[in-house]
Order: C-alpha cells, then sequence, then structure tokens
C-alpha cells in the first residue's frame, strides 16, 4: 500500500511541476506579445498625428 501512496505522491508531483512550468511559459508569452503589439501602437499613433498636422 505503501507503495502506492508513494507513486501517487511523485505522479502528484510532476503534476504541479508541470501546472507551474505551464503558467510561467504562458505568462511569458503573454508578456512576449505585449512588447510586440506595444510598437505597433506606437507607429499607429505617430501616423494618426501626422495625418492630422498635415
Amino acid at each position: 500500500m505503501e507503495k502506492y501512496i508513494g507513486i501517487g505522491f511523485v505522479i502528484l508531483c510532476l503534476a504541479v511541476l508541470a501546472g507551474v512550468i505551464g503558467v510561467l511559459g504562458y505568462q511569458f508569452h503573454l508578456d512576449k506579445e505585449k512588447v510586440d503589439i506595444s510598437p505597433a501602437e506606437a507607429n499607429i499613433n505617430q501616423s494618426q498625428k501626422n495625418s492630422t498636422s498635415e
């Protein structure tokens, strides 16, 4: 019986570790996406300023 509890504990630890890595990976993906989007918004704002000043 203790053997099965040990195996279950190892599986639980691996599942928690996989979940933490998944959350951190998703967070890193969102941060990277924000960085990619920011210059595009800045360029749109500049083009709007240029069109209103002309």
